[in-house]
């Protein structure tokens, strides 16, 4: 199951966002930007649409854009995370229109990692250091894939659900929002996001209802009714499907 990011898909999405990350752990998502991860310590399992690898110290990995990808922490990892748009590096964005992969990862040395990180002040220095990825990314071996990734239907359903998600929504009422017959409809969700639509409404929902449940003058019936839910049942197990924890031990941890 994968949500689509709307922040890091925005045309005012210009500038790259860095972020250093201890034990990172993130379920299935896309976006219309690109996502540089670098191990500094430690091992992270990444899966790029359905292929996993297996991160350790100094490996750096290049994520393109619209592309379902998540990670998973077994032990402990310190990770350098850093999402910029697709302007950067627009021969690569081409590429990936086109449906040209490549393996994600490849090796490097702790300081080209530390240079990475520091670059974060300076636009000129990443821009040419991402570059310099980009050049390794390329060398790898191109994985087999003809699917277009222009991401303009995963965005217009994405923003769709984010701003509708919490009131009662179907697959009708979608399908003509945009134009589509509903069996049709319901084939492109599944196609683009490899879910149904009730999974995918069942994931934004959850999304929203993780925010609120960090508001402590909030109870859990007035934040399963807010996010949409009719049976504290069903907010429960799809919480526990999603997040991993229930919502309980969500609120506590946060």
């Amino acid at each position: 199951m994968a949500f689509y990011e709307i922040e890091h898909s925005k045309n005012t999405f210009t500038e790259a966002r860095f972020n250093i990350s201890e034990n990172l752990t993130f379920h299935a998502h896309m976006h219309r930007s690109f996502e540089l991860i670098a191990v500094k310590t430690g091992e992270i399992c990444l899966w790029v649409e359905n292929e996993k690898y297996v991160l350790k110290r100094n490996d750096i990995a290049l994520i393109m854009p619209n592309t379902v990808h998540r990670y998973l922490t077994p032990d402990f990892s310190r990770i350098v995370l850093a999402i910029f748009p697709v302007s950067y590096i627009p021969e690569l964005y081409d590429d990936t229109k086109k449906g040209i992969m490549h393996v994600p990862y490849f090796s490097s040395e702790e300081s080209f990692i530390d240079e990475l990180y520091e670059s974060q002040n300076d636009s000129f220095l990443f821009r040419s250091i991402i570059y310099k990825i980009a050049y390794f990314y390329k060398k790898n071996p191109e994985l087999c894939s003809d699917t277009a990734r222009d991401g303009s239907f995963a965005y217009a359903i994405a923003s769709y659900f984010e701003k509708n998600c919490c009131s009662e929504m179907n697959e009708k009422m979608l399908a003509n929002e945009m134009g589509y017959h509903p069996r049709y409809m319901s084939y492109l969700i599944n196609q683009t996001f490899g879910v149904s639509f009730k999974q995918l409404l069942n994931e934004y929902r959850i999304r929203k209802a993780s925010e609120m449940l960090q508001n402590e003058e909030l109870n859990i019936t007035e934040i399963y009714l807010a996010a949409g839910f009719t049976s504290q049942s069903t907010f429960n197990r799809n919480f526990k499907k999603i997040i991993g924890i229930t919502p309980k031990e969500y609120r506590g941890r946060n």
